[in-house]
């Protein structure tokens, strides 16, 4: 079985390895159930794949650029968690560093000294704030390792032919 397949090549396969095929079996486990497994089964390989070593997989970055006195950027509709933040700032290249509830108040403070350099992150929902509030304009280049995307038409292909064919550029990894 080739490790490249459409949708349509996984619902067919998966029907003949449970021996379910003809008429009945597509009125009892319609395309959509089938297709409903298919993704829960790739979801789970992805989130397996990714807790064993997160960073030594695909990966993907964007980068967000801060404005003068807003703290809070949203993250990629496809974002399941961060690797690593970094920009530049002064002619210096910098690691943000993820910050605690608890250290919040501290970096925050009227009374601390600010450059507004953000100098540390934090998840929040779909966004990530940048701490202290950023004063300028800066590039911030965030490393993430993608959600697991669902399939739906039934030409799309899986997982590993998408990133495949990604590598040699024909086509856009996120889609």
């Amino acid at each position: 079985m080739p490790l490249s397949q459409s949708l349509v090549q996984m619902r067919t396969n998966v029907r003949r390895f449970a021996n379910v095929q003809g008429t009945t079996a597509l009125l009892r486990h319609p395309d959509a159930d089938l297709n409903d497994y298919i993704n829960r089964a790739l979801g789970s390989l992805h989130r397996r794949l990714t807790s064993a070593m997160p960073d030594q997989r695909y990966l993907a970055s964007t980068t967000v650029t801060t404005e003068d006195g807003v703290s809070t950027y949203a993250l990629p509709a496809l974002f399941d968690f961060l690797i690593s933040a970094e920009m530049t700032a002064d002619g210096v290249r910098r690691w943000l560093q993820a910050y605690e509830m608890h250290e919040r108040p501290g970096i925050i403070s009227p009374d601390q000294p600010v450059t507004g350099v953000p100098t540390v992150y934090r998840l929040r929902g779909g966004n990530i704030e940048l701490l202290p509030t950023p004063g300028d304009e800066y590039d911030v280049l965030l490393w993430y390792v993608p959600a697991s995307s669902q399939l739906s038409a039934d030409a799309e292909l899986g997982p590993r032919q998408r990133r495949v064919q990604a590598d040699v550029g024909r086509v856009d990894p996120g889609h």
